[in-house]
C-alpha cells in the first residue's frame, strides 16, 4: 500500500513539490485533474512516476511543462479518460520515450503537446485520434521528430484547428500536407496537379473532415477527367437517375433546417414534361452550402442542372436570391448559373456592396467573361478596404497568368463603354437616349419628339436622373483614367494584335474618339515595323502623308513614339493633327526639343528637380509607379517604374513625416537598363523625359 493518497490536485501538487517524497509512494487513483502539476517545479527525480494510476485523469494540460530533465517511460499509463493533453510535454527537452500504447480515444485537445520537446522521436501510428479537435503547434520546435509517416493514418474527421503543426512542413507526408492545404488554402503546402490528383484523392477518399470534404468536391470538379473512376457515377443519363442519387445523398434531417427558404419549387425537367423532385433542388443547394466560402462549380451538380429546363431553373434561383438576399448561398448559386445578367443585378442589390469578399467569390464563378473582369478591375481600383484590395489583386494576378497578358493590356480590356453603342448613343428607355459629344459631354435626346434637350424635364424619372448624373461623373473619370493607361502604354511600347486594337480602340465608341487623335505604329505578322498611321472616325487608316493604309487581321499595332521617328515624319504628323483640329489626350507629339541621339545629356539637365511634395506624389500616382510611401534610409522616399522589358526609372526625394504637400522638395531621377539588355530603351527614357518636363513645367530648360 502506498504511503500517500491525495484526493485533489492541490494535495497532489504539495506532495510533488516537496523534497524527499518519492513519486512511487503516491497513489493517484482518485485524481482527475493533473493540469500544470509539475509546472514551475524544480523536481529532478521522477523515478516511480511511470507506475502512477492515471485512469481517472481527464485533464493533462501542461502536466510536465518545462520539466527539462524528464525522461521516464509512460507506456503503462492508462490515459483512456483524458480529454485535454494540451502542452503535456511542453519544453520537455530530454523526453524521448514510447507513447504508442496510449489510449487517446477521448482526447480533443493536443495543442502544443510536444512543443519544444527537442529529443522526442517516437512513432504514434497506434493512436486513435477520431475525437481530436485541435492540434495547433503539436510538433512545433520538436526538431528531432521524424516519424511523420506514423501520423498518416490518423483519424482527423473532427479536426478543426491545426495551426503551425510543425516547423518543417516539407517533412510531412502527402495526406497531412493535403490537410494543411485544406485548412490554409492560401498557403502552398502541396500543389494538386493532374499527375498527383489520383494519389491524393485515394488518400482522402473516405475522410469525413468538413474541410477535406470541401476540397474533395473541388478536385472532383477540377480533375473530372483524371478522376473518371469517381466522376463516372455523376454522369447521370436521365433525370430519374439524378433524382434517385439526390434522394440517397441528401440528408434531410441535417440540411432541411438550413434550407428552410426552399419551400417549394416549380423547376421543370429538360423536356418540360413535369416538375423535378424538390429534393434535387435542395441537394444542389446543400452541396454548395457545404463548401462555404471556398465554393466553386461542381461537375456533378452541373450534370444535374443539364437535365433540367434551364429557363425555369434560372427563374427559380433568381427568385430565391431576391427573396433571401441576406443568405449567401442564394447569391452564390444565382451568380454561378445566372452569368453576367445575374452579376449585374446582384451588383445593384448586394447589401455588403460590390467591394466585399462575398461579391469577389461571385465574380470568380464568371471570371472568363469580360463583364466579370471589368467588375474585378473596378473593385481593385476603387476599394478602400485593404483585404478586398489584396484579394482582388491576387485574383487579377492569377487571371493575367492564365491569359498570358500584362497588367496594362488587362486594364485596356476592362475599359467600359458605359452602354454607348457604336453611334455614341445610350438608350435610356423608349422616350429618351443619351448622346456622347465630341468633347465627351452628354446630351439628353427626346426620341419621340426628335430633339435635343438643354435640360432634364421636371417630370423626369428620378432614378434615370440620378443615372445621368453619375454617368457624367464617370465619363470625366474615364478621360483621366484612360489617359493614364495610354501614357503607360506609350512608355512601355506594348504591341497588340489587330483584334485587340479593334476591340479596345475602335469598337468602344468612347475609346474610338481617343484613338483617332493618336499616332500608331503598324507591324507585320513578325512584328517588324511597316509605318505609322492614324485612325479616322470614318473607319479608314492613313499615314503622315494622308495616304490610305491597309491593315490586315495578322498585323500588330502599338502607340508610336517620336523617339523612333525622324523629324520630318514628326512634323507631318503635328501638322495633320493641327489641320484636323485634333487634340491629343496624352503628351505623345507635344513639342519638346530633345536630342534623341544623346538622351544622357538631356537627363543631366533635370537630374535634380525642385517641385512641391504633392506634385512629386501626383506624378508617381499618375504613371502607376511603385508607391509604398515608407521613409527609407536618410528619410528618402523612392518611387519606381519597372518597364516590361526590365528597364527601371526611379525618382526619389528627401522628406520627413511633417512635410506638407505644398512644401518644395528636391527630386532626383535615375534610369537603369535591364540586366538582360545591352542598352536602355530610348523610347522608355524619351517618353519619361517628356512627361517630367511637361508635368513639372521645365520647358524653359529645353
Amino acid at each position: 500500500m502506498r504511503k500517500y493518497k491525495p484526493e485533489t490536485k492541490e494535495e497532489l501538487k504539495k506532495l510533488v513539490f516537496t523534497d524527499g517524497i518519492k513519486l512511487n509512494c503516491v497513489d493517484t487513483s482518485l485524481i482527475t485533474d493533473m493540469s500544470k502539476l509539475f509546472y514551475e517545479s524544480k523536481r529532478k527525480d521522477f523515478e516511480g512516476i511511470e507506475y502512477w494510476d492515471v485512469s481517472n485523469v481527464t485533464n493533462m494540460d501542461s502536466l510536465f511543462r518545462q520539466c527539462e530533465k524528464l525522461n521516464q517511460p509512460f507506456d503503462k499509463w492508462d490515459t483512456s479518460n483524458v480529454v485535454n493533453m494540451e502542452k503535456t510535454f511542453f519544453s520537455c527537452m530530454k523526453f524521448d520515450q514510447p507513447l504508442n500504447s496510449w489510449n487517446v480515444y477521448n482526447v480533443e485537445n493536443m495543442d502544443m503537446m510536444f512543443y519544444m520537446a527537442q529529443s522526442f522521436n517516437q512513432p504514434l501510428d497506434k493512436w486513435n485520434t477520431q475525437k481530436l479537435i485541435t492540434a495547433a503547434g503539436l510538433f512545433r520546435f520538436a526538431y528531432k521528430f521524424d516519424n511523420y509517416e506514423s501520423l498518416e493514418n490518423w483519424n482527423l474527421d473532427n479536426l478543426e484547428e491545426v495551426g503551425t503543426f510543425c516547423d518543417d512542413e516539407d517533412k510531412l507526408h502527402t495526406r497531412l500536407k493535403v490537410y494543411m492545404q485544406a485548412f490554409y488554402p492560401k498557403e502552398d503546402y502541396i500543389t494538386i496537379t493532374k499527375f498527383n490528383v489520383k494519389e491524393i484523392y485515394d488518400l482522402i477518399a473516405k475522410d469525413k473532415n468538413k474541410r477535406i470534404v470541401r476540397l474533395r468536391k473541388r478536385i472532383e470538379s477540377d480533375f473530372s477527367k483524371e478522376l473518371s473512376f469517381v466522376t463516372k457515377d455523376y454522369n447521370f443519363k436521365t433525370i430519374e437517375k439524378a433524382e434517385k442519387y439526390a434522394e440517397k445523398k441528401y440528408n434531410a434531417k441535417k440540411e432541411d433546417k438550413k434550407l428552410e427558404f426552399i419551400k417549394d419549387c416549380h423547376v421543370l425537367v429538360k423536356d418540360k414534361s413535369r416538375e423535378v423532385d424538390i429534393t434535387v433542388i435542395k441537394y444542389i443547394y446543400s452541396e454548395y452550402l457545404s463548401l462555404k466560402r471556398m465554393i466553386n462549380r461542381l461537375e456533378k451538380i452541373d450534370n444535374i442542372v443539364n437535365l433540367l429546363d434551364f429557363e425555369s431553373f434560372l427563374k427559380f434561383i433568381r427568385e430565391i436570391y431576391l427573396e433571401n438576399q441576406n443568405i449567401e448561398i442564394s447569391g452564390f448559386i444565382y451568380a454561378m448559373y445566372g452569368g453576367d445578367e445575374a452579376l449585374k443585378e446582384i451588383s445593384e442589390l448586394i447589401l455588403l456592396g460590390i467591394d466585399s469578399k462575398v461579391f469577389l467569390i461571385m465574380i470568380k464563378f464568371n471570371i472568363e467573361s469580360k463583364y466579370a473582369q471589368s467588375l474585378l478591375y473596378k473593385i481593385y481600383s476603387d476599394t478602400k478596404k485593404t483585404e478586398v484590395h489584396k484579394e482582388s489583386g491576387k485574383m487579377i494576378s492569377e487571371l493575367l497568368e492564365k491569359m498570358n497578358i500584362g497588367y496594362t493590356e488587362f486594364r485596356l480590356r476592362c475599359i467600359p463603354n458605359y452602354g454607348f453603342n457604336s453611334q455614341g448613343e445610350k438608350i435610356l428607355n423608349d422616350d429618351y437616349k443619351l448622346i456622347a459629344n465630341s468633347d465627351y459631354s452628354l446630351t439628353l435626346f427626346d426620341i419621340k419628339n426628335n430633339k435635343e434637350l438643354k435640360k432634364i424635364p421636371q417630370n423626369f424619372d428620378e432614378k434615370l436622373k440620378e443615372e445621368i448624373k453619375e454617368l457624367r461623373k464617370e465619363v470625366q473619370k474615364f478621360i483621366n483614367h484612360t489617359a493614364s493607361i495610354l501614357s503607360i502604354t506609350l512608355i512601355d511600347g506594348d504591341i497588340y494584335s489587330y483584334d485587340l486594337f479593334k476591340e479596345v480602340f475602335i469598337d468602344n465608341y468612347l475609346m474610338n474618339k481617343f484613338s483617332s487623335s493618336l499616332i500608331w505604329n503598324l507591324y507585320d505578322k513578325d512584328k517588324k515595323i511597316i509605318t505609322t498611321f492614324r485612325y479616322s472616325n470614318d473607319g479608314s487608316y492613313s499615314n503622315c502623308d494622308d495616304e490610305e493604309v491597309k491593315i490586315n487581321a495578322d498585323n500588330f499595332i502599338s502607340l508610336a513614339t517620336p523617339a523612333e521617328m525622324d523629324n520630318n515624319t514628326i512634323d507631318k504628323w503635328r501638322k495633320q493633327l493641327e489641320d484636323y483640329e485634333l487634340v491629343q489626350p496624352i503628351n505623345q507629339l507635344t513639342l519638346v526639343k530633345l536630342d534623341k541621339k544623346n538622351l544622357k545629356k538631356e537627363i543631366k539637365k533635370i537630374k535634380s528637380i525642385e517641385a512641391s511634395y504633392g506634385a512629386f506624389k501626383a506624378f508617381a500616382k499618375r504613371y502607376d509607379m511603385y508607391t509604398n510611401d515608407v521613409l527609407g534610409y536618410n528619410d528618402t522616399i523612392a518611387y519606381t517604374f519597372p518597364a516590361n522589358d526590365g528597364d527601371i526609372f526611379t525618382m526619389s526625394a528627401k522628406v520627413d513625416a511633417d512635410t506638407e504637400y505644398d512644401e518644395p522638395v528636391d527630386i532626383t531621377i535615375d534610369f537603369k537598363k535591364s540586366e538582360n539588355k545591352k542598352e536602355i530603351s530610348s523610347r522608355f527614357v524619351y517618353t519619361f523625359l517628356v512627361f517630367i518636363i511637361l508635368d513639372f513645367m521645365l520647358t524653359d530648360l529645353f
